[in-house]
């Protein structure tokens, strides 16, 4: 009997989280402003992905994760062409939004692994946005110690 009114409990739950949760997808473009490596990259492009649940009237919670790219610069050591030294990586976070009017409000913190030229470590950004209807347009700060990048993205309502 226990057993079942544990499992009742958890599809009630998981059904009324449900309820009140959305999911988001996203854009961002924005230029190296600080960081470690900040003059190895020219600009940055990011794809994000997140769940966010309704907690009370004006703040919501959840999970993300972004595939973050950074279009490197192109090197010369000794007078010879070495390329470009692109970057990716992969953060995964917990967020925060407080909505305003339609303004919100946003911090995400977590930790990017580095996949390719990048280096692995704790995630950051700070948002504002502006909501129109299932869209939202947002001015960001985000990244690692060894990379900060700052621009504009939209995000999506699913």
């Amino acid at each position: 009997m226990r057993k079942l009114l544990f499992v009742f409990i958890i599809i009630v739950f998981g059904v009324t989280v449900r309820a009140q949760s959305a999911f988001y997808v996203g854009g961002n473009l924005g230029i190296p402003v600080g960081g470690d490596k900040k003059d190895d990259s020219t600009i940055g492009f990011e794809l994000q992905l997140e769940g966010l649940s309704q907690v009370s009237k004006n703040i919501r919670v959840g999970l993300g994760a972004s595939y973050l790219y950074y279009l490197g610069k192109e090197r010369v050591v000794a007078g010879i062409k070495q390329g470009k030294n692109s970057s990716y990586s992969l953060p995964v976070y917990g967020s925060a939004r407080l909505d305003i009017l339609l303004l919100t409000l946003g911090t995400d913190l977590g930790y990017a692994f580095g996949l390719s030229n990048a280096d692995s470590g704790v995630y950051g950004k700070l948002l504002v946005g502006a909501r129109l209807g299932n869209i939202m347009v947002q001015l960001f700060t985000s990244g690692t110690e060894a990379r900060v990048m700052s621009g504009i993205g939209v995000v999506v309502s699913l």
